[in-house]
């Protein structure tokens, strides 16, 4: 199968142009901005780094995706100081010189890189990816400096004399909005100030007027900020706070503006209802709520106060929203031609190889943890909002092949979860779950897929469980994984073994696949053999043991564990069982027996490699011989690596307990009593008989054939064994076994 080389876009003609307009739109859009020298030399430093990002060699979309960023924050500022540039509060000024001396440190960054060669770039790849990190970082806290569309208003506020404010009369607005008497409309009513007034004022809402037609009546619901219990967890009390009453930079449409082609097939919850049209000729996807008006309402104001405030590659990019004209409310989002992150997934491992498809949801998930920290640092989550967040979205393609994060639906009121599990965990199982099956290995009798995708989808699960970051680990990726990632990025194709190496080397390659029900003591450890085609473990043709034969020395662990129940009590529950050890890696367990009663036991043993990492090095390095040996394909054979027994037992008394008196001996009327007198023979001292001990003898070792008996002690090897007291019957269930299995893939032979 050829291999499908994945290499960085690079810079083309037309890329080239996209920049260059892009700067060019900068400029005139922030050309307003040249009369403040604060201001002024912000942007022209901005300009300088677009102008450096040109000639870069690596790294361009990463340092593109600053620029854009910091040019945003540019562009919000100018649309909030427009015209009112000599009153700017001194804590503005202020703020803007150290957005500058962030500007300066970047720009430099950048043009050392674009005077370096490449080798130096190549050595220092981590340092680079440190470095552009940490400017997001700051780029970050400028954002929250100047908080995009809020605090800037506050700073006005601050340095300003407030002014008073004069509100429409709801009604009079609801009224004269042309409804007509043939629809029902719902009308978007924003209370508007005076130029001259103070952005900022504690009476300040939003209404949504929602008259009906026949009725005449007009409900609202307030934007003020209410109480915790009311809000959705995304806003946070000074985000839950944001006005309407300006656009902070976003375009207000009415429907009149918006062409919609056909109709909406995407099904996944936030995602629901979006549908591509055009707008003002521009291709966009826009997005409906329909629906109850009220809720309808709810939902839609959320969502622009949240996207209005989040700017990220991978979170939906909203370009503006429905103005109060529009009887059903929309947003205009940039991202189009979505589709599917698990329909991509399984082209690529239809079409392409294995480590395409792992550099693949490698990227995904670094997408993620970028999408995610961003939000849940630009809107103030804790890490237990964000499982809640990432959980609740759904995700998409875009048409740049970008991972697309949809926002969560709205949670009113308080909301606590508690987990076991934390968030980098969240992350890793969020990621997984793009794969088919939800991210868990496809068992043999799966039929959704053939069987060389299913063999494909569980080899990628173990190869990218080695590489993703484990739970006790940070969420964002290790450097080995971002190692990779930067190969790929310079034109490197990653493969199978390089992936592998990286996983073993770390030693978190402890993946091993499992088989649940095979022949009760067949296999054992270092068992080398392989399956023929269209069979299954059943016809396993066993080649050599290697740990028998001397080729390789696993460090070995056994264990044995076991639960006791009685069927007599309803609902059963089944309790732990303490074994103790005895000579031959014989295992006794002690079990009480009461009268009348069956105690039933499940006793289960195992032995198995206590590093799988060692399993895998031993087949990456012996394999190929292995199997020209035995004249098999290198990815066919299989290393066993855990084995064990699962074998059910039981213990029953009946009849009469030696030492007491039989019951057809006691007499079947009702014993009878004077008061205040027990009755003869029942004194209220009396308990029941205590429970009979027996012990039960298992192991692993199948020369051993397990036995309940009355005394702590095994019998040696080939001694009798010992008959059960009168009175008490035993069983030996049927066993049977389990175990692991090691298996490389034929991509981990290709150079």
């Amino acid at each position: 199968m050829p291999l499908t080389f994945i290499r960085k876009k690079s810079l083309k003609p037309k890329d080239a142009l996209h920049v260059a307009h892009t700067v060019t739109s900068i400029v005139h859009e922030l050309t307003g901005m040249m009369s403040f020298p604060p201001a002024s030399a912000a942007v022209s430093i901005l300009l300088l780094i677009f102008e450096t990002i040109q000639s870069l060699q690596a790294n361009k979309e990463g340092c593109l995706r600053i620029a854009r960023r910091a040019a945003r924050i540019l562009l919000d500022i100018k649309d909030h100081m427009n015209g009112r540039w000599a009153s700017a509060p001194p804590r503005l000024v202020k703020n803007l010189r150290t957005f500058q001396d962030t500007l300066s440190e970047i720009y430099q960054f950048m043009r050392a890189e674009a005077e370096s060669k490449w080798q130096s770039r190549l050595m220092r790849q981590t340092s680079i990816n440190e470095s552009l990190a940490n400017f997001n970082a700051a780029l970050d806290d400028a954002s929250q400096s100047f908080q995009i569309a809020t605090l800037i208003d506050i700073h006005y506020a601050i340095g300003s004399q407030p002014s008073s404010v004069e509100t429409s009369d709801l009604k009079a607005k609801a009224v004269g909005s042309g409804v007509t008497d043939s629809s029902e409309v719902s009308t978007l009513v924003v209370r508007t100030m005076e130029k001259n007034a103070s952005p900022v004022n504690d009476s300040q809402d939003l209404k949504l007027a929602l008259q009906d037609t026949q009725t005449r009546t007009v409900r609202s619901i307030s934007s003020e900020p209410q109480p915790c219990e009311e809000l959705d967890y995304l806003l946070s009390g000074t985000l839950s706070s944001v006005s309407l009453d300006e656009d902070h930079g976003f375009r207000r449409y009415h429907s009149s503006e918006v062409r919609l082609r056909g109709r909406s097939r995407l099904k996944d919850d936030w995602w629901s209802g979006a549908v591509e049209g055009h707008v003002n000729g521009q291709k966009s996807l826009i997005k409906k709520y329909d629906g109850p008006r009220e809720q309808a309402a709810k939902e839609w104001l959320r969502d622009v106060k949240v996207l209005s405030n989040i700017f990220h590659p991978n979170m939906p990019q909203m370009v503006g929203y429905s103005d109060e004209q529009t009887p059903t409310p929309f947003i205009v989002l940039a991202n189009v031609d979505t589709k599917s992150p698990r329909a991509m997934i399984l082209e690529t491992l239809r079409s392409g190889t294995l480590a395409s498809s792992a550099e693949l949801l490698l990227r995904f998930y670094r997408d993620i943890h970028d999408a995610t920290s961003y939000t849940q640092r630009q809107l103030g989550l804790s890490d237990s909002q964000m499982q809640d967040f990432v959980q609740d979205a759904r995700f998409r393609i875009d048409g740049e092949k970008n991972l697309i994060l949809g926002l969560p639906p709205p949670k009113e009121g308080q909301w606590h979860t508690y987990r076991n599990y934390n968030l980098t965990y969240s992350l890793v199982n969020a990621c997984l779950n793009l794969l088919p099956n939800n991210g868990k290995t496809l068992e043999s009798d799966n039929d959704e897929v053939t069987k060389d995708m299913r063999d494909k989808i569980n080899h990628l699960l173990a190869l990218v469980r080695g590489i993703l970051p484990a739970e006790s680990e940070p969420p964002a990726l290790s450097e080995r994984a971002q190692s990779l990632l930067e190969a790929a990025d310079d034109g490197m194709c990653l493969t199978v073994a390089a992936m592998r190496a990286s996983s073993l080397n770390a030693k978190a390659h402890a993946h091993t696949w499992s088989e649940r029900s095979v022949p009760a003591n067949k296999f054992a450890i270092g068992d080398l053999g392989y399956i023929p085609q269209g069979k299954g473990f059943e016809s396993f043709v066993l080649l050599r043991n290697v740990v028998k034969d001397g080729l390789v020395v696993f460090d070995l662990t056994q264990e044995a564990y076991g639960t006791q129940w009685t069927w007599k009590n309803m609902p059963t529950s089944r309790q732990a069982l303490e074994g103790y050890d005895l000579p031959g890696d014989v295992k006794g367990w002690a079990i009480g027996v009461t009268a009348d009663t069956q105690i039933d036991s499940q006793i289960i043993h195992e032995a198995s490699v206590v590093s799988p990492t060692d399993a895998w090095r031993f087949l990456l390095r012996k394999g190929q011989a292995l199997a020209a040996e035995a004249q098999v394909l290198p990815h066919q054979l299989i290393l066993v690596t855990r084995v064990g027994v699962n074998q059910n037992f039981y213990i029953r008394q009946f009849g009469t307990i030696p030492g007491q008196p039989p019951s057809f001996h006691r007499p079947h009327h009702a014993p009878q009593s004077s008061f205040g007198r027990p009755a003869f023979n029942h004194h209220p001292w009396q308990h029941p008989p205590p429970p009979a001990i027996f012990y039960l003898f298992t192991s692993l070792d199948p020369a051993h054939e397990p036995y309940y008996s009355d005394t702590p002690m095994c019998a040696p090897k080939g001694a009798p064994r010992p008959e059960l007291k009168k009175g008490y019957i035993s069983q030996i269930g049927w066993a049977h076994g389990f175990l692991n299995y090691v298996q490389l893939h034929e991509e981990d032979f290709m150079p």
